[in-house]
């Protein structure tokens, strides 16, 4: 969406020649040796991140001068900011945990790459560079970063402030009308003049003019615009500011003209850190499981139709495609997302929070979604046991858990997605369970109580290498199952794969040739597309590198 939305907008001729200004402004200010940080603020999504684009792009074809664009979160931490430096870097620093050692190896890792740019965008809140790793201290390093505040660049030290206004009358009615395209014609002067009135009622702002028009493409009736006028009008958003109030009012309309699947969609997105980039397979797989698309088909045709969801949030500029695989939430829809869900979500994910959040401030019984993820959890004690009957999703992935209490559990028996890291933990009073993904995580056994787990649809386990063995007779207490992904070097008894009918999607080792051939036939005959990556192993579950099935995508 920040792709599409900068494309739009630099369409637009007169908001171009403002941007083209503040770009010029910026390189030249670059161009000396008197400057070392400048500060770019302005509204969410007013442009500062297309500039910024701008700016980087022009960098990279500079060949005397290195650049890094980094991009910084709402709930980022100062080691989380010394993460994503080092990994543009093409630096680890995870064997690190003391900030100031850490700070000290990116510091000298800058001095080596001497004579760059370091941009920070999306700067929510002062932090100390100090405390980062003082690229400062770098000769010929230049600091730009971005942000909505005013004193965050005044507190960060910047020596240049630059502010990124918010389109005039003008320039939003023209990306307005462009964002329309030809396919809506504005003959008749009524619909214009309540084209215009929606436009102004965006505020300045690129994202809500670009989401109101996408959604009125193709309208060329004159009561369907009276009627879309009248609903971005009714349309309420209660915040303590004003200014973001008019915000999300914008973005709420565009929200309440998508179908119920699509919201829901939409609204799943929020349970990931912000600016997180989000594979399309994975949320797909998530609608599956929440029933948005329709399950008495075949898993390829689920597959089709999540994919179809995604496009449509892309198309519809709620989303951002990253690349091919990938998409994003912007986070003033990420901001709007949650308000909506407010005390039925729960997202605390990317925030490097290292225990679970209170229980009775937090846990409520009307929680349906809890996202955790991507912080530095390590256990979760007894003591723990919210209330939740009507939790349906638990994220825990990312975190180095390894001890999560049983009775943590207890009173989540409507649990149908879990996603886990290293626990050792009992999961066999979740029997509404329908998605365990314990993937890349270093268990040694499968968790106690598996077996009573006999509405699993999905069993991810890719790359659990730690797994000492997988239990006999395990998978047919899974008669549901559609989703298996195993690790390369445990075999699975060929009798048990053949026992799981609705099997559509597997990835694992078979023991032989034989073994492989006889699954294949086991599976023709379903009727319907199936997919599978099957490696064929030796007697010790090692790659048999003289196979010709090795590897197969059937």
């Amino acid at each position: 969406m920040i792709a599409r939305v900068s494309e739009l907008v630099e369409q637009s001729q007169h908001f171009g020649e403002l941007l083209l200004d503040k770009s010029c402004n910026v390189e030249a200010l670059l161009t000396t040796t008197l400057v070392s940080s400048i500060g770019i603020y302005g509204m969410g999504n007013v442009g500062k991140m297309t500039l910024t684009k701008h700016v980087h792009n022009r960098l990279l074809k500079d060949a005397e001068k290195l650049v890094f664009l980094v991009i910084v979160s709402q709930e980022c931490s100062i080691m989380m900011l010394q993460d994503k430096i080092t990994h543009e870097l093409g630096l680890n620093l995870s064997d690190e945990h003391n900030v100031d050692k850490r700070a000290a190896r990116l510091n000298r890792a800058l001095f080596e790459r001497n004579n760059f740019v370091l941009i920070l965008d999306d700067v929510c809140k002062k932090f100390s560079l100090e405390k980062v790793g003082d690229p400062l201290l770098v000769e010929g390093c230049t600091l730009i970063l971005t942000t909505r505040s005013l004193e965050v660049c005044r507190q960060v030290g910047c020596e240049e402030i630059i502010e990124v206004e918010t389109l005039n009358e003008n320039e939003s009615w023209n990306l307005f009308r462009e964002t329309l395209g030809r396919g809506t014609e504005l003959i008749d002067p009524e619909v214009e003049e309540i084209a215009k009135s929606m436009a102004k009622m965006c505020d300045g702002l690129p994202l809500g003019i670009i989401t109101i028009a996408t959604s009125m493409r193709g309208v060329t009736r004159t009561y369907a615009w009276r009627n879309a006028l009248r609903e971005l009008k009714e349309s309420s958003f209660r915040q303590d500011d004003e200014e973001e109030d008019n915000v999300f009012k914008v973005l709420k309309y565009s929200f309440d003209r998508l179908d119920q699947r699509h919201r829901h969609g939409f609204l799943y997105f929020s349970l990931y850190p912000e600016d997180y980039k989000v594979f399309v397979e994975h949320i797909v797989s998530k609608f599956i499981l929440e029933e948005l698309v329709d399950t008495k088909w075949s898993m390829e045709a689920q597959l089709d139709e999540g994919r179809a969801i995604v496009d449509r949030l892309v198309n519809v500029c709620v989303l951002e495609r990253v690349d091919s695989d990938m998409v994003r939430m912007h986070d003033l829809l990420r901001a709007m997302a949650l308000k909506i869900t407010r005390g039925k979500t729960m997202v605390l994910a990317g925030c490097s929070s290292n225990q679970i959040p209170n229980e009775e401030e937090c846990w409520t019984k009307d929680l349906e979604k809890v996202s955790l993820m991507e912080n530095n959890i390590v256990e979760i004690l007894a003591e723990m046991s919210p209330n939740c009957p009507k939790l349906s999703t638990l994220l825990l992935d990312g975190n180095p858990l390894n001890f999560i209490s049983e009775s943590f559990f207890s009173q989540m028996n409507g649990l149908c997605v879990l996603d886990l890291s290293d626990t050792e933990i009992k999961l066999g009073k979740l029997k509404a369970l329908k998605e365990l993904d314990l993937s890349w995580i270093g268990i040694t056994e499968v968790p106690q109580g598996m077996e009573k787990l006999v509405n699993l649809k999905r069993l991810l386990m890719r790359g659990t290498n730690c797994l000492k063995m997988f239990p006999r007779d395990l998978l047919p207490n899974f008669p549901y199952l559609q989703c298996l992904h195993l690790p390369d070097h445990r075999q699975i008894p060929i009798e048990e794969l053949e026992s799981l009918k609705q099997l559509q999607d597997h990835r694992g080792p078979v023991k032989d040739e034989c073994d492989f051939n006889r699954f294949i036939r086991s599976q023709q005959s379903k009727g319907y597309d199936t997919n599978y990556c099957i490696v064929v192993t030796d007697c010790v579950g090692r790659p048999n590198v003289q196979s010709v099935y090795k590897n197969l995508n059937w």
